[in-house]
């Protein structure tokens, strides 16, 4: 089960959103408010982070450079009912991996979710060091 750390607080969306991701296989750990996101933030890092933008004082763009700090890899899909373009590019020009307009499908949530764990997958790989390409000669011609 991939861990993901779901920031919303709204209540039944919050419960709607993690029976769904957890009924998909995914290890929900849902929090209300920025400062309990950001005090698991601080404690351990999560491959997939979901966040609605506007929280409480401080914003899901607070916690999208939290969750960035505390490992470049991790995956952050922000959403908002309230969105605006100046929010949207906020949210990409901070690194966040995509984000949603509310109301929108669960199925376009998992889907956003499937492309970042392939997109990490991609990450893994470009880490893994290549094998040396073969430098023996695989013919031979007169001339040389």
């Amino acid at each position: 089960m991939t861990p993901l750390l779901l920031v919303e607080d709204d209540p039944s969306v919050r419960s709607m959103l993690s029976t769904f991701l957890e009924l998909e296989g995914y290890a929900v750990e849902a929090v209300s408010s920025t400062r309990e996101a950001l005090e698991r933030l601080s404690r351990r890092s999560y491959p997939l982070v979901v966040s609605d933008i506007y929280i409480d004082n401080r914003t899901g763009i607070d916690i999208l450079h939290a969750a960035r700090e505390s490992s470049p890899e991790t995956k952050v899909i922000l959403m908002s009912a309230r969105g605006s373009m100046e929010t949207v590019m906020a949210a990409t020009q901070g690194g966040a991996y995509d984000y949603l307009a509310k109301p929108f499908e669960f199925d376009d949530l998992l889907k956003i979710l499937k492309r970042a764990e392939g997109a990490a997958a991609v990450d893994d790989e470009e880490l893994e060091p290549e094998e040396p390409l073969p430098t023996e000669m695989i013919g031979s011609s007169p001339k040389m």
